[in-house]
């Protein structure tokens, strides 16, 4: 899998992948976990149609992966979260043996539900970051930020959110590169306020209309199906 540079208009990275039936050596590995192309991607079936691990995708950008973390916990389901290239979550289902594909990609489905399913979409725009350094390898932050998002229980909601944060000057495997990462994130929630959705406006017909749905929005098959 090659990074093409380009992402669509979700925020999404685009790359272009293709499949090679050859074993994965510990070089390969080791470029792939430094950010060098191409990237790997495994397929988890074996021909058997059997696997021992699977993984939700969550296309949702921008994620406060640690609240994410926090309501798996909460549910008690065996998920391990990482972030993906694009800012959203692969979320990991491990298993002790090899299981039938199909009995994984049902689990998936049900742990997908339980855990995003009540999200129908969410935007969180960054409006002030400060950051202090502590030492040259230390850092805390403050970031203030603007969400505007739905959920099937609580329908259209706007909330100002805080996040502390705390970051870590981390080095790659190879030793010659270093960069700054997350150590820690803590979600404070300022205040929620519901509202009537935007999805129910008509279209905006923009430029000639400033009040509306834009065709952007309107050409989103998600955005349609919760508009129906």
């Amino acid at each position: 899998m090659k990074k093409t540079g380009e992402t669509t208009a979700k925020g999404k990275a685009v790359a272009q992948a293709r499949i090679k039936r050859e074993r994965v050596t510990d070089n390969l590995w080791k470029a792939h976990l430094d950010g060098e192309d191409p990237a790997l991607g495994i397929i988890p079936i074996n021909e058997d149609n059997m696997c021992r691990w699977g993984c939700i995708d969550v296309d949702t950008y921008n994620l406060d992966h640690k609240k994410v973390m926090e309501e798996i916990k909460e549910t008690g389901l065996p998920l391990v979260t990482f972030r993906s290239k694009s800012g959203g979550a692969h979320l990991f289902l491990f298993a002790k043996e090899f299981i039938p594909a199909s009995l994984m990609q049902s689990k998936l489905k049900a742990m997908a539900e339980a855990t995003m399913g009540e999200l129908e979409f969410a935007v969180i725009l960054v409006t002030n970051h400060r950051i202090k350094f502590l030492s040259k390898r230390e850092a805390k932050g403050e970031v203030w930020a603007r969400c505007y998002a739905q959920n099937k229980r609580e329908g259209y909601y706007e909330q100002i959110i805080k996040y502390i944060d705390q970051y870590e000057l981390t080095k790659s495997q190879n030793l010659e590169t270093a960069s700054w990462k997350f150590k820690h994130r803590r979600h404070h929630l300022w205040f929620g306020q519901s509202k009537e959705s935007p999805l129910t406006l008509p279209p905006a017909d923009w430029p000639k209309n400033n009040i509306g749905l834009g065709r952007e929005l309107l050409s989103d098959e998600a955005i349609q199906n919760l508009r129906e």
